[in-house]
């Protein structure tokens, strides 16, 4: 009972992720949803590629915490003025500015705990988890005051905010575990591997930020419905994240692996059916039943992806050499380049009709998705049985 307690705790925090675009879906509607997505996207591509993998390199580490918030100061806060700024996206100078800053903190509070989560400090980590809930918490109850959707973006920066000022705070008196002492001038030669390591296992959640910045382009009546159900299987994967950490401290094995993906998968899969079957009820009206399978896929799709990458993540983030990971982060990228030609081809020449483009995207990208993380299980339990 005690472990489910604590393995509960830490879905709920990560879930706190995901909250605000819900909570923006049902106090705004599909329109507000759309709007506060323009913002929302430029932050996630800010995160995304002013990090490339070095947040998580720095983590790994013994680099000093000041350098590190320094360095990725200056990387995601260039990204994110180059991104916002210069985007066309319907949103005031004063969210674009926030959206910035929201980048900046959101890079810092996922230095900051991967750096705990590294160094095992158990106090750490539950204070993490429970700030994610209070802070998610409070945003949602915040948002409700707001007279527009864009705002929402503020919310997300007042969470990331606590969450990275409680993260330094816990980081500052940790002790390195199993780091490798380096400086900054050495970072450069880790370089490939953090970049490599971004590929491995943060490249599906870029994919899913360039999934829905496509379909906000797309004119077609299901467009809403995608954009919800797309940002609502994203929070499966949060989801899948709780779980995740609780097995690092723990041998891995084939078997605990397999175990772990079938108990991932019916959570996500029992999640997924239930919300599918509300999204259907509540958009029957103009939602033929090939979409309705389009949507099965998705969510077929999303749990294969939940359930192989949760399965496998812990061996790989523990165990897997340099050399793995770079294989492993070569075999993302081809599985995900003729997808993304795909969309891009079809998103920018304009071939096809809004609806068979819709069909288009929502095939492709899931389907890439979901087979780069059975790969990476496949990698992972490869690994097991040649080392045992």
């Amino acid at each position: 009972m005690r472990s489910l307690l604590r393995i509960g705790t830490q879905i709920a925090a990560a879930a706190s992720a995901a909250v605000l675009p819900f909570a923006v879906i049902a106090i705004f509607g599909q329109d507000g949803f759309r709007h506060f997505s323009s913002a929302y996207t430029i932050y996630t591509l800010a995160l995304f590629l002013g990090t490339l993998g070095l947040d998580l390199a720095m983590a790994r580490l013994d680099i000093s915490l000041w350098r590190a918030c320094t360095f990725l100061a200056v990387t995601v806060g260039s990204v994110g003025a180059l991104l916002s700024l210069g985007s066309s996206n319907p949103i005031s100078t004063q969210v674009r500015l926030c959206v910035i800053a929201t980048a900046l903190t959101g890079a810092w509070g996922s230095y900051l705990t991967n750096r705990i989560y590294f160094r095992q400090t158990a106090a750490g980590i539950k204070a993490i988890a429970w700030i994610r809930i209070a802070t998610a918490l409070v945003g949602v109850s915040a948002l409700v005051t707001l007279a527009n959707p864009l705002d929402g973006i503020y919310v997300v920066l007042a969470q990331n905010i606590v969450i990275a000022s409680t993260a330094l705070i816990y980081a500052r008196g940790t002790t390195p575990a199993t780091q490798i002492s380096t400086s900054m001038s050495k970072l450069p030669a880790h370089a490939v591997t953090a970049l490599a390591s971004f590929f491995t296992f943060s490249f599906a959640g870029l994919l899913q930020a360039y999934e829905r910045y496509i379909a906000a382009a797309i004119d077609h009546p299901f467009v809403g419905t995608y954009l919800v159900f797309s940002t609502y299987l994203s929070a499966l994967t949060y989801l899948g994240t709780g779980v995740e950490r609780s097995e690092y401290t723990k041998p891995q094995t084939t078997r605990r692996i397999l175990k772990s993906f079938g108990r991932l998968g019916l959570l996500a899969f029992s999640i997924g059916l239930l919300t599918l079957l509300i999204i259907y009820m509540r958009a029957q009206p103009y939602m033929d039943l090939g979409f309705l399978a389009v949507l099965a896929y998705i969510t077929l799709a999303t749990t294969v992806h939940i359930a192989s990458y949760f399965s496998a993540a812990p061996f790989v983030f523990i165990s897997f050499s340099e050399a793995d990971i770079k294989r492993l982060a070569l075999t993302n990228v081809c599985v995900a380049a003729m997808p993304l030609g795909i969309v891009t081809a079809i998103s920018v020449t304009g071939l096809l009709g809004s609806e068979s483009a819709i069909l288009v995207l929502a095939l492709t990208i899931p389907t890439a998705v979901w087979m780069s993380s059975l790969i990476r299980m496949r990698f992972a339990i490869h690994k097991i049985k040649t080392t045992t």
